[in-house]
């Protein structure tokens, strides 16, 4: 994230990934001190206070794929190996 030159507060992209208070969104919108976050699968936006808001780093292809790995892994110990597609 870049900085706005304002202190240290961060400008936000639209579409990144952000934290309130525990609630993670993307940022849909900034208007003046307000980032606009909706939850990544879809659902309410809420607003909230440009400083309390924190960048969220993008998984990377490693751990987008880590799960699915595991899943292939503990098939092939129980001999099931069965379809890959999905």
């Amino acid at each position: 994230m870049q900085n706005d030159g304002q202190g240290d507060e961060p400008m936000y992209k639209r579409g990144q990934l952000a934290k309130d208070r525990g609630r993670t969104g993307r940022v849909m919108d900034i208007e003046g001190n307000r980032v606009w976050l909706r939850p990544p699968g879809g659902g309410r936006e809420w607003d909230a206070p440009r400083e309390r808001v924190r960048p969220v780093p993008e998984p990377s292809a490693t751990d987008a794929l880590r799960p699915r790995l595991r899943e292939v892994n503990a098939r092939s110990r129980r001999g099931r190996w069965g379809d890959f597609s999905g």
